[in-house]
């Protein structure tokens, strides 16, 4: 177990609370490691890069003055005592794939948490990088299609109609140009974290449809099932989408603008199935 340092968490974000815990759990570090950045006293956040630290998590060794950032902390953690854990962590391919794994998403939290940010504590917002952004948006948008995909191919064979593979990706990629249309002419300075955040929510919404691929295969639902349990993911989506845009201080226009994106693509599919 490590003692004596200081892990600068995100408090506003869920997954860095998992993994700390997951640490303090299983023994790595005590249970007085964690704090967080946001409302560390300033004897301790005065010992640490206050820009680096909203980016790559802050791990600060209180007696050797030593502070590891981003996945070098989480490496040192893991691996402290155990010498071939430590060796194997560190190969190039490994601290790689971890690096960019840890970059992509420390990049994107906010986008992924939606939390509201209190404007009376410090700010920990990471730095902006437009390749991860990207990278996260079309990430998304295939992950979301291949989902939707399936739930078309269970619809439309309930249906005798005909699958379209590439239907839900077009929807999917649509609707990221239709709304960043839409945000261009009401807030271009936050068209990228909206976007983000936009891409969420689908996921979100595409997870919560896989509870009706296990129902269905454990027995065929027909297709007014279907669509009653998809119209009730669409709803927890607005509601979502709705707060997420609020926390970004956004105006309802875009998400009555993001519902009428849904309503044109399911109708036009409905008119080429018919």
């Amino acid at each position: 177990m490590i003692k004596g340092s200081k892990l600068l968490l995100d408090k506003n974000c869920p997954m860095c609370h998992i993994y700390g815990k997951c640490f303090e759990k299983t023994g790595l570090i005590d249970e007085d490691t964690i704090i967080y950045y946001q409302v560390v006293d300033e004897e301790v956040f005065e010992k640490v890069d206050p820009v680096k630290a909203k980016s790559e998590v802050a791990f600060f060794n209180e007696r050797t003055g030593k502070t590891y950032y981003g996945v070098k902390a989480f490496l040192h953690i893991l691996s402290h005592n155990n010498k071939f854990l430590k060796w194997f962590l560190n190969t190039s391919i490994m601290f790689f794939i971890a690096e960019k794994t840890y970059r992509f998403i420390s990049y994107n939290r906010q986008v992924m948490a939606g939390r509201y940010i209190d404007p009376s504590e410090r700010d920990c917002s990471p730095s902006y990088r437009l390749s991860y952004r990207l990278s996260y948006i079309i990430l998304i948008a295939l992950s979301t299609g291949l989902i939707l995909n399936h739930f078309t191919f269970i619809l439309d064979a309930g249906e005798g109609k005909f699958y379209n593979p590439y239907t839900e990706y077009i929807v999917a990629f649509g609707q990221i140009a239709w709304q960043f249309i839409a945000i261009q002419f009401i807030n271009k300075k936050k068209r990228l974290d909206y976007l983000g955040n936009m891409s969420t929510v689908s996921f979100v919404g595409g997870l919560l449809l896989l509870p009706l691929f296990v129902f269905n295969a454990l027995g065929a639902l027909n297709p007014f099932q279907l669509l009653l349990y998809f119209s009730i993911v669409v709803f927890a989506m607005f509601i979502m989408h709705i707060k997420r845009t609020k926390n970004l201080g956004l105006p309802f226009s875009i998400t009555v603008s993001w519902l009428v994106y849904r309503l044109i693509a399911l109708g036009t599919i409905l008119l080429l199935t018919i």
